[in-house]
């Protein structure tokens, strides 16, 4: 868990408390005893308040995925939502408990000791054709992924690659980012915890019905195969040299953080 979430979660208590009441049956002698129900009460759910913060500039959208995540991991039964207005002040409908600790943070970040800027992640995504070869080899411009098709090739057999895509999302961390290639969608949403990269993906390849979700960790520089799927030759472009029914996709991504 990271700074900042220990850091809110001091200054978050929220507490529910359930009222009991004893109830005494008098019994005679020799007398059963009757079955009633005892009255329950039901925990009392804390009034929810709506409240408008001015946050830092540039620091909205983190503190808001900040106590959006914090609010998701509450394990109590309790309503608070944190969103942004359009002129960019925090909006948080809450227990007044909650808004306590957001004010506590606010006047925090205001005397000086503000977060770190949030880290900008760039994810490179690769959409390789393979199929099997007497003669291996791979396309030019998949040079800097050699290494990951090697790995390829050597667990499936000698294999020609070719490249369909290559995409690359760059976005601030806890942000849902998404862009289209040639033949692919990539989307992501990723943070950074102990300088390793944690992402959320989701690749489509909208001609041949293929989907790739998954969530992974990355080393900065790091290459990975996510997967692969079998697919047919006429989904894709004549030109591009793949014939018959043995042909293979694999997923490519590499991470990098640009600025922690």
């Amino acid at each position: 868990m990271s700074n900042r979430w220990l850091l809110v979660l001091s200054l978050l208590p929220l507490s529910l408390s359930v009222a009991c009441r004893e109830r005494v049956i008098h019994v005679q002698p020799g007398q059963a005893p009757a079955l009633a129900a005892a009255p329950v009460q039901m925990p009392k759910q804390p009034a929810l308040v709506m409240r408008v913060y001015d946050v830092p500039p540039n620091m909205g959208e983190q503190i808001r995925s900040v106590l959006h995540n914090l609010f998701r991991g509450v394990k109590q039964n309790v309503s608070a939502k944190a969103s942004l207005s359009p002129g960019g002040q925090l909006v948080v409908i809450a227990p007044l408990g909650i808004h306590d600790g957001v004010t506590a943070l606010l006047k925090r970040m205001a005397a000086g000791k503000r977060p770190a800027a949030p880290p900008t992640v760039e994810l490179t995504y690769w959409l390789v054709a393979g199929q099997p070869a007497k003669t291996p080899g791979h396309d030019p411009s998949l040079a800097e992924i050699e290494p990951a098709l090697n790995a390829i090739a050597k667990a499936q057999g000698p294999m020609r690659f070719t490249r369909l895509d290559r995409i690359t999302l760059l976005g601030v961390t806890d942000r849902y980012v998404s862009t289209a290639g040639r033949f692919s969608q990539a989307n992501q949403t990723v943070s950074v915890v102990n300088g390793k990269v944690l992402a959320d993906l989701s690749i489509r390849i909208p001609k041949s019905n293929a989907r790739l979700e998954t969530r992974v960790k990355l080393k900065p520089g790091q290459l990975l195969v996510l997967g692969t799927v079998g697919v047919e030759a006429k989904d894709f472009a004549p030109n591009l040299g793949l014939k018959g029914p043995g042909v293979m996709l694999f997923y490519v991504v590499r991470a990098s953080i640009k600025n922690v």
